[in-house]
């Protein structure tokens, strides 16, 4: 991991390749279908999309710098439990319920 000296550039060019290909999907399949495409007002744009966007740049910049630090077997088994916590707080906040059959 020493030798990656850029490792957010290399993601916000994967980024910015999947944002033109899914910009070209999308305006083909509007040709396609003859479908209009939905509009969202500013103000729910700006309260969902932005959050999520937001969340998700802050989770693959830090995920890409601490591969700088930490071993890729660290960094593959600290990603892995992260579902472990996701359900533990959805039960907390009451968005799942618990359930404690295997079955």
């Amino acid at each position: 991991t020493e030798n990656l000296k850029f490792p957010l550039s290399i993601t916000v060019t994967h980024l910015v390749i999947k944002f033109f290909l899914s910009w070209i999907i999308r305006r083909a399949w509007i040709l396609v279908s003859h479908t209009p495409r939905p509009m969202l007002e500013w103000k729910t744009y700006i309260k969902r999309v932005t959050l999520t966007g937001v969340t998700s740049s802050l989770d693959i910049g830090l995920s890409n710098w601490s591969l700088l630090y930490i071993s890729v077997a660290l960094y593959t088994m600290s990603k892995s439990t992260a579902t472990i916590f996701v359900l533990l707080f959805a039960i907390i906040f009451k968005l799942e319920k618990f359930v404690s059959s295997i079955t």
